[in-house]
């Protein structure tokens, strides 16, 4: 059956609960809820070219609340997909996707940083102090374990539309925006009680719908209304 052997070693960065996991072939994502830089750090064991990934900063931009609160907790990768999800300790989920390098750079350009490689992604708020986030059997779906329990997300297609002077557009799974283009109509958010696949409007009217139910809103003096 074979040993296993310690083939290297990397010393990380700050003391505490760590949690590892590999993100790329040869490369492992470290975080750690006491590192004050709230970032992942990358170990690339092939090259040995160490960088890190700091989420940005989301809500209200970091400017009240408590900072400790963006610090990471947790990670996962999704070798499918090529992206690492970074749970933080306030409940927010960032992620990153691993696009690559650029193959040649022109003469005089500089060669780019190895955190180019990474692209970011729109997180998700889970709420709750999150421990631990795993990838489901789809590659849309992701668990999260936080203080108030479990948490199953999945990654919806957004819509939009624009129409007879009406832009709508979705902002979350069961939530759009809906204004006028030319601005005589402040922008209105609209609730629904559905998993929104599809949007359309006219200059009075706007349609939601999914794969059991359709509805129809109009817009009226101080904002949608159902009919």
């Amino acid at each position: 059956e074979g040993n296993w052997t310690c083939q290297s070693q990397v010393k990380l960065p700050s003391e505490g609960a760590t949690k590892v996991v590999w993100a790329t072939p040869g490369t492992l994502a470290v975080c750690n809820e006491k590192d004050p830089s709230c970032a992942v750090r990358m170990f690339n064991l092939t090259n040995g070219v160490n960088y890190a990934l700091t989420p940005p900063q989301h809500r209200d931009g970091g400017g009240g609340g408590d900072p400790s609160g963006r610090r990471l907790t947790c990670a996962a990768y999704n070798a499918g997909t090529a992206v690492l999800a970074c749970g933080q300790k306030d409940g927010h989920v960032t992620m990153f996707r691993f696009l690559g390098l650029p193959q040649s750079t022109k003469p005089g350009e500089e060669e780019p940083a190895p955190e180019d490689a990474w692209q970011t992604m729109a997180g998700v708020d889970v709420m709750g102090r999150l421990s631990q986030i795993a990838w489901g059997p789809q590659m849309r779906l992701l668990g999260a374990l936080g203080s108030d329990g479990v948490r199953v997300c999945k990654k919806v297609r957004m819509h939009d539309k624009v129409r007879d002077g009406n832009s709508v557009v979705q902002v979350a799974a069961d939530r759009v925006m809906v204004e006028a283009v030319d601005g005589s109509r402040p922008p209105t958010a609209l609730q629904l009680n559905m998993q929104i696949t599809g949007v359309d409007a006219t200059d009075k009217h706007l349609l939601v719908w999914n794969s059991q139910t359709a509805e129809v809103h109009e817009a009226g003096p101080r904002g949608d209304v159902p009919i």
